[in-house]
């Protein structure tokens, strides 16, 4: 005897299974107080912004389906699985959330629950607006392609990703919407630890010259996402991409970027390796 799930468990069951593929971070906002209201309007005392996960959020007026602007909106902090995850979620009404993130990410993806009106999205400067989240799918915004691979029809929970290519931003809000679990995977992010600095040097070296052991250290590093130059071929054509990453600081969560010095040692250490294997 087989039983019927309800269709709104079935969608949830499809976006775990979605959201099983490893990404290096999520914001979740689990650590964010339950109840916790934000206010565009400044006509109350609540935050136009808050941290979560490391990382800025901060509010910002979102557009009506008839081209006009409303700086009236709200976010607030549930737990009411709207959006089809546990725990926390972020509820969003006539406002846009801006996620400050590292840049340049390969791979961005979200949960959301969305019930009435319509949605604004921008990644990188190209913004959208439009009723349903299936009215973006396939979509390329650069070289980046996004994706609905559960719900989006309206009405409905499901999840959105943006993969491919680089960016580095994204602003999404909604009149109904709720949003969990962001996850993204940064550009030179060797290490899987959710940003590109440092760390990533001995992780990016050991990549290029001993894949198999690479892999066996650092399973889950997805290599599509994290190829620094986009090719999904991990090679010395890599070196300058992955420097130029490090160099320029937006990969990190420090505003600190790595003195030229150091670029020049990456480099003559990842050649001087690869020589001697060769």
């Amino acid at each position: 005897m087989f039983t019927r799930l309800p269709v709104h468990v079935f969608v949830l069951c499809i976006g775990l299974a979605v959201f099983a593929q490893p990404a290096a971070a999520v914001l979740d906002f689990e650590d964010l107080p339950l109840g916790q209201m934000y206010d565009l309007s400044m006509l109350t005392a609540a935050p136009d912004n808050f941290t979560t996960g490391g990382r800025n959020v901060q509010l910002q007026p979102f557009q009506w389906v008839s081209g006009m602007w409303t700086s009236d909106g709200w976010a607030q902090v549930q737990n009411g699985g709207m959006a089809g995850g546990f725990g926390n979620e972020m509820a969003t009404n006539n406002v846009n959330l801006r996620f400050g993130l590292p840049a340049p990410l390969g791979f961005l993806r979200f949960q959301f629950g969305e019930y009435g009106g319509n949605i604004n999205m921008d990644i990188d400067g190209t913004f959208l607006n439009f009723n349903n989240f299936i009215d973006v799918n396939g979509l390329v915004i650069g070289s980046a392609l996004i994706t609905v691979p559960v719900g989006g029809f309206g009405n409905d929970m499901g999840v959105l990703a943006v993969q491919g290519g680089f960016f580095s931003a994204l602003t999404i809000g909604g009149q109904e919407l709720w949003i969990d679990n962001v996850d993204y995977i940064v550009r030179g992010d060797f290490d899987g630890d959710g940003r590109t600095n440092l760390l990533d040097i001995n992780p990016f070296v050991l990549a290029l010259t001993d894949m198999p052991r690479y892999q066996m250290l650092y399973p889950g590093v997805n290599l599509q996402y994290v190829d620094p130059d986009d090719n999904n071929i991990i090679n010395l054509l890599d070196i300058n991409p992955f420097v130029a990453i490090l160099t320029s600081g937006t990969g990190s969560s420090s505003t600190q970027t790595i003195p030229e010095p150091a670029t020049v040692v990456l480099v003559g250490l990842a050649a001087i390796t690869l020589l001697r294997r060769r």
